[in-house]
């Protein structure tokens, strides 16, 4: 459960509470990694303090906020020096390293038996701890389906078109917002036992861009990602399944 809790805490402040200006300028302002990790320290420790009794969520969140800080630094000394480098393999990379630090985390806590306060305490009490498992599970996996999710297709995009126009800001955040909505759609229909309905939300996305389809470079852009993003949806409908 609070492994869970965790990665749970983590996706929220790597990702949900991260604005663009801060991801743009941290390869280049160290003052924007640190508002990131000040942000990151911020969401981890409600989320933690929520979870576990005080003492032990100070020392976790102080522990997986400053291993957090240290592993985006070294990354971004990394882009910094090998610009190149800046795309979905180091992305995939990083975010490996920051899930196993937290699994490590959470391994110790479990060591030492610290047991569940708070919020999660609250809920056990009135439901059972199974339930909350699964309950956070399906959130989890939510969670995932949104900007982790995104950010993961963008890079991918970038890596294997990355000729394409640089000037599409807008355009990218339509489809930044459309790909979401796809993955949450198509996440609570297969939860929901309608996996059939899946066809349909991709022949209209596909009919609302019937016509930038005939553009080839879009095309291959557009069936990537959704391809990616459908796949990644569907593997937590999996997922999902198997903890209902």
């Amino acid at each position: 459960m609070i492994t869970i809790v965790l990665i749970i805490a983590h996706l929220i402040g790597d990702f949900m509470f991260q604005p663009q200006y801060l991801v743009k300028h941290k390869h280049t302002q160290k003052n924007a990694l640190i508002k990131h990790a000040g942000i990151y320290a911020i969401c981890v420790s409600i989320i933690t303090f929520l979870s576990i009794p005080a003492t032990a969520a100070l020392y976790v969140s102080i522990i997986i906020s400053l291993l957090h800080f240290l592993i985006d630094a070294a990354k971004e000394y990394i882009i910094r020096k090998r610009p190149n480098y800046d795309g979905v393999l180091i992305f995939t990379l990083d975010q490996t390293i920051h899930i196993i630090t937290v699994f490590i985390v959470a391994f110790v806590v479990k060591e030492f038996s610290i047991s569940v306060s708070g919020l999660i305490s609250a809920l056990i009490n009135i439901y059972n701890g199974d339930t909350i498992d699964r309950g956070l599970t399906i959130f989890l996996i939510y969670t995932v389906c949104l900007s982790p999710a995104a950010v993961f297709i963008k890079k991918l995009l970038q890596k294997i078109i990355p000729n394409k126009c640089q000037n599409e800001d807008n355009h990218e955040n339509i489809g930044f917002a459309i790909g979401i909505l796809e993955r949450l759609i198509i996440l609570t229909l297969g939860l929901a036992g309608h996996i059939e309905a899946i066809g349909f939300i991709i022949a209209a996305k596909s009919l609302a861009r019937f016509r930038q389809l005939s553009n080839k470079e879009f095309a291959e852009k557009y069936l990537i990602g959704t391809l990616t993003s459908v796949l990644i949806a569907l593997i937590c409908v999996f997922i999902g399944i198997r903890v209902m």
